[in-house]
C-alpha cells in the first residue's frame, strides 16, 4: 500500500473521513474505505478472524458504492489515481480482469498527463518526497499496467519509448517483472512480433529473457530461503512473506513456460521428447502445490486462498494448464493427467456458495475430465489407473450443466488431437490459450 500513498497520508485521509470535520470528496471516501479494506483483510489473514474480514467487507461495499458515484470524467490528481489503483487492486482480486483493465486505463492516462512518467528537468539528485512518492505511485500502475495488458493479449497503456525515469535495478522486483512482462508481449506475442517470419530473431528474444526471469526467480528463492530460515517468532518481520513469495515463484515461472513456448517447435516432436516450456509448465505445478500446502498448514483461510487463485492463476495467461492438456490429449500422458488433477483439486473451494459453479476449479475440472473421458474412449489404459473422476453429490445439483460442459469438450477433445498441428502456429496458440482465460473473468458462466 506504500507504493500507492505514503502510509501517513492514508492516515490523514482516513482521519479526514471517519473524524470529520469539514466535508470531505468521495475520492478520499473511497481511498479510507479501500485502504481499511486491505488492512482488515491482511489482519484477518494473519489472525483469522472472522470479524476483521465482515469489517473489511463493509469497507469494500463502501468503496463500490462510491465508485459508481463517480462522474465518467475525473480530475487528473495523485489522489485520484491512487483511489483508481484501489479498485483496479479489488478488481483482479475479485476475478474482475475487465473491470480492473478499465481502472488502470484511467490511471495510466492521468500518471502521463501530469509527467509522472517523466524526470522533471534539472532534479537530477534532488528528488523530493512529494516526486518520489509520485514515481513510486507511477510505477505501481506501471505495474499493473504490463500484467493486464499480457493477460488480455494487447499493447499497454504506458509505452517504455515514452518513460524517461531511470529504470534502475534497485527498483521493487514486481517493477521490473513487469517490463519483462510488457517485452515478452510486444517481442513475442504481439501481431507484429508473430508476423515476422525469421525463427532466429524469436528465439534470440526468447532466451534474453529467459535468461532475465531466470535471475528474477533464483533472487525470489534466495529471499525465500532466507524467510523460512529466519526465526518464526520474530514479530518485526511479515507472517505471510513466504506466502507471497511464493506466489511470486509461481507467476514468475509461469511466465518462463510462456517465454520458452515461443521458441519454434520441432516439426515432428517424438512422444519420449520433453520441450523446455513442459519441464517449466511442471515446475509450475510442483510450486504451486507447495504453496497451497502452506496455505492449508498456516490455516490462512479462504479469502488468502481466493487471492492467490485471481492473482497468481486468473490474472496471468496461465499457460501451463494448457500445455499439459494438450500434452495429455497428443501423447496421452498419465503423469501428466495426474498433475492437472491435483492442481484441479487444489482450486475447490472450501465452501460451496453461489458462486462456486463458475469457480476455476469448475472449468479445469470440465477439462481433467474431457481428457479422461478422451483417454478411456481410445481404451489405451485400463480405468483404475487413471485419476478417478470427482463423485461429489453436490455436482448432482449441477447435472445439466456438467453433462452438457462434458459433451462439449468431449468434441472438442475428439478433434484436438487431430488439429494438433494448429497449435504449432504460435498465435493459433496463444488465442486459444486467451479464450480459455477469458471463460474465468468475472465469473462468467460457460
Amino acid at each position: 500500500m506504500s507504493h500507492v500513498l505514503p502510509l501517513e497520508r492514508f492516515a490523514d485521509i482516513c482521519r479526514k473521513v471517519y473524524f470529520a470535520i469539514d466535508n470531505f470528496n468521495e475520492i478520499d471516501f473511497i481511498l479510507s474505505n479501500g485502504y481499511m479494506y486491505f488492512i482488515f483483510c491482511e489482519h484477518a489473514a494473519g489472525s483469522g478472524r472472522e470479524d476483521y474480514m465482515e469489517y473489511g467487507k463493509l469497507c469494500e461495499r463502501n468503496m463500490f458504492k462510491a465508485f459508481q458515484r463517480l462522474p465518467l470524467l475525473l480530475p487528473s490528481s495523485m489522489e485520484v489515481i491512487a483511489a483508481l489503483m484501489l479498485g483496479a487492486f479489488n478488481a483482479v482480486e475479485n476475478s474482475k480482469a475487465s473491470l480492473a483493465w478499465s481502472f488502470i486505463s484511467v490511471a495510466s492516462t492521468q500518471c502521463q498527463t501530469l509527467g509522472y512518467h517523466r524526470s522533471p528537468p534539472g532534479s537530477r539528485g534532488t528528488i523530493t518526497s512529494l516526486r518520489a512518492s509520485q514515481e513510486r505511485l507511477f510505477w505501481s500502475v506501471y505495474r499493473l499496467d504490463k500484467g493486464l495488458s499480457l493477460r488480455f493479449g494487447r499493447a499497454p497503456n504506458i509505452l517504455d519509448t515514452e518513460i524517461t525515469l531511470p529504470f534502475e535495478q534497485d527498483l521493487p522486483r514486481p517493477v521490473r517483472v513487469a517490463r519483462i512482462q510488457g517485452d515478452v508481449y510486444e517481442q513475442l506475442y504481439s501481431p507484429a512480433a508473430i508476423s515476422v517470419a525469421n525463427n532466429t530473431t524469436r528465439i534470440q528474444h526468447a532466451e534474453q529473457l529467459a535468461e532475465q526471469l531466470r535471475s528474477l526467480i533464483v533472487e525470489t528463492y534466495t529471499e525465500l530461503n532466507a524467510v523460512q530460515a529466519s526465526d518464526e517468532h520474530d514479530t518485526s518481520l511479515d507472517p505471510l512473506r513466504d506466502y507471497h513469495l511464493q506466489c511470486d515463484l509461481v507467476c514468475l515461472t509461469s511466465l518462463l513456460t510462456l517465454i520458452l513456448r515461443a521458441v519454434p517447435l520441432p516439426l515432428e516432436p517424438l512422444e519420449g521428447s520433453v520441450n523446455n516450456y513442459v519441464t517449466a509448465a511442471r515446475e509450475v505445478f510442483d510450486i504451486h502445490h507447495k504453496c497451497m500446502m502452506g496455505i492449508k498448514k498456516r490455516g490462512i483461510g479462504c479469502s488468502m486462498h481466493r487471492k492467490y487463485i485471481n492473482w497468481a492463476i486468473v490474472n496471468t495467461p496461465f499457460v501451463p494448464f494448457t500445455i499439459l492438456f494438450t500434452r495429455v490429449i497428443q501423447f496421452h500422458d498419465v503423469a501428466d493427467l495426474a498433475r492437472l488433477k491435483r492442481f484441479t483439486d487444489s482450486l475447490c473451494p472450501d465452501s460451496v456458495g453461489s458462486e462456486s459453479i463458475t469457480h476455476p476449479h469448475q472449468l479445469y475440472d470440465l477439462l481433467c475430465q474431457a481428457a479422461q473421458l478422451y483417454m478411456r474412449t481410445n481404451a489405451l489404459y485400463p480405468s483404475e489407473i487413471l485419476p478417478s473422476l470427482n463423485e461429489d453429490p453436490l455436482q448432482a445439483a449441477q447435472a445439466s450443466l456438467v453433462d452438457n460442459s462434458i459433451e462439449m469438450l468431449m468434441e472438442h477433445a475428439k478433434g484436438f488431437e487431430e488439429s494438433i498441428s494448429n497449435f504449432d502456429n504460435l498465435d493459433d496458440w496463444f488465442q486459444g490459450n486467451q479464450q480459455l482465460m477469458s471463460l474465468l473473468d468475472e465469473n462468467a458462466p460457460f
